[in-house]
């Protein structure tokens, strides 16, 4: 099982969110990037151990949604019920570590391609974003102080 970007890293910039920022990953605008929620790894990893003949010797890509930037930050606004914007991400002016850099060429260019609907005829329960943001405790959030010192991801 070959999980993609988790829907979890969100928590990270909950501050931020729910202050109506949301900040860029530097995707292009046309890039959608393949999210899961973690708790979908862990009924596809049930699934595999209960039906390992079906499994065995595959290499299955796990996503529960494939969403651009501006359509992530919509859903966070229409979840917690306020407008959220869409900014650049900041740039503290050093330049990125040749991992950082491979991570971005990454979900810039082949990034993931999980068969979302493969995937949900094994298991339609497979959580969407807005689906993964409603049951954790994002709806109707309020704003909460954002720490002096915060940093987001990337």
């Amino acid at each position: 099982l070959r999980p993609v970007a988790f829907m979890e890293n969100f928590n990270r910039s909950r501050p931020q969110i729910l202050n109506g920022i949301f900040q860029s990953r530097g995707r292009r605008p046309d890039k959608a990037t393949q999210l899961v929620a973690t708790d979908d790894i862990g009924v596809f990893a049930e699934l595999a151990l209960a039906q390992p003949e079906q499994f065995l010797g595959k290499t299955i890509e796990l996503a529960g949604d494939e969403l651009t930037e501006q359509q992530v930050t919509d859903i966070f606004a229409r979840v917690i019920g306020r407008p959220v914007k869409l900014v650049e991400p900041q740039n503290s002016g050093a330049a990125p570590s040749e991992e950082m850099q491979a991570m971005f060429n990454f979900f810039n260019g082949e990034g993931y391609d999980a068969d979302i609907p493969a995937l949900r005829k094994l298991y339609p329960g497979l959580h969407t974003l807005e689906q993964f943001l409603r049951r954790n405790g994002w709806e109707n959030a309020q704003p909460v102080p954002i720490p002096e010192k915060s940093s987001t991801w990337g």
